[in-house]
């Protein structure tokens, strides 16, 4: 639970044990660059620019010493415990995805039971196999398994019909199953183009395929989104020459022509008026609004659908980022708005 007067020599060790981690990670990248190649010989949306982003962030974010410092002070640690074993489900949607859940079950100094995702087996791996080895006089377990079993909770993430797959495991132990959710974006017509090239990011970055990439936009009635789309197509052409994503982008488009849609074709996406929050591949959705009030009435409607929302300007009754910080959440931004830390250490 969270505690702003716990003792703050508690997690020293941790902190330091934690972000000697991410400097090991660091040089041992540097000196064996290979493990990016193989990330994406496994899986072809990993190339060696997305797998590089997301370990910078854990790297120069999640394991940061003052940032561990000041993120597990906040928390009043259990002064002992049974060594409980904690079993995680990864999901393999983008590179490392399920990186925050390991560093929260790892600070707990509970044992780790991981089933990693097909989709991203060599970037976990190679990280958790770092950390053991760097701390081998630890009696804190590692265990990857094809199989969960005896376990005493559970955190697992997947889609939507994958959370019903997960929910009987409820029944025997506590848990978090958590499904796929969405960034939304919310435009008031006077971004910079600064301002429209962050937004980008929060599109494309990871190819779109993240539970914080935005899938659509809320924009002000006779929005134009000529300049917008000028903007992206010279900042972002490098996703539409990704095989699997160009092959989305041309079946998505045939799609659309073939049903008589009316959309907008940027030469990296095609954005499409619609009302449902989720997108496909190389697409995204969009609505107008006349009043910033009816924006915020559908996030607040969907916000169970919802992982973050990004605004140039402060919103009145919704909580929102700025452009550009989408894929770069701090320690505090636990998926779905469930916190974690405070999950594990009620165990």
């Amino acid at each position: 639970m969270k505690n702003s007067r716990v003792n703050p020599t508690h997690w020293n060790n941790i902190c330091s044990r934690l972000a000697h981690w991410g400097q090991i990670m660091q040089n041992d990248l540097d000196n064996n660059p290979s493990i990016l190649q193989q990330a994406q010989s496994q899986n072809s949306w990993f190339t060696l620019v997305e797998s590089q982003r997301m370990i910078d962030i854990i790297t120069s974010v999640y394991l940061n010493y003052d940032s561990l410092y000041q993120w597990l002070n906040s928390y009043e640690p259990k002064t002992s415990y049974e060594k409980m074993n904690i079993a995680l489900i990864c999901a393999g949607n983008i590179p490392m995805v399920s990186f925050h859940d390991i560093l929260c079950i790892l600070a707990c100094g509970y044992n780790l039971q991981i089933k990693t995702s097909e989709k991203d087996n060599v970037l976990i791996p190679w990280a958790l196999n770092i950390w053991m080895e760097i701390n081998s006089a630890s009696d804190q377990s590692i265990t990857f398994t094809d199989k969960i079993a005896s376990y005493d909770a559970l955190i697992a993430t997947g889609s939507d019909l994958a959370q019903n797959y997960f929910k009987p495991y409820l029944l025997r132990c506590p848990g978090l199953i958590r499904s796929h959710r969405n960034g939304v974006g919310i435009l008031h017509g006077d971004e910079t183009e600064d301002d429209l090239i962050a937004l980008g990011h929060d599109v494309f970055d990871f190819y779109g395929l993240g539970c914080r990439n935005i899938s659509k936009l809320y924009v002000p009635d006779s929005y134009d989104f000529t300049r917008l789309l000028g903007i992206w197509d010279h900042h972002f052409s490098h996703v539409i020459r990704h095989t699997k994503y160009r092959n989305n982008y041309e079946y998505n488009l045939a799609l659309l022509i073939l049903n008589g849609s009316i959309f907008l074709q940027g030469d990296s996406v095609l954005i499409i008026q619609d009302r449902s929050l989720s997108s496909r591949i190389a697409t995204l959705h969009y609505e107008y609004y006349s009043k910033i009030d009816e924006a915020e009435s559908f996030v607040h409607s969907n916000e169970d659908k919802i992982q973050c929302v990004v605004s140039t300007k402060p919103l009145v009754n919704t909580k929102s980022i700025f452009p550009g910080r989408s894929q770069s959440p701090g320690l505090n931004d636990y998926a779905d708005n469930v916190d974690t830390m405070e999950f594990l250490l009620s165990l």
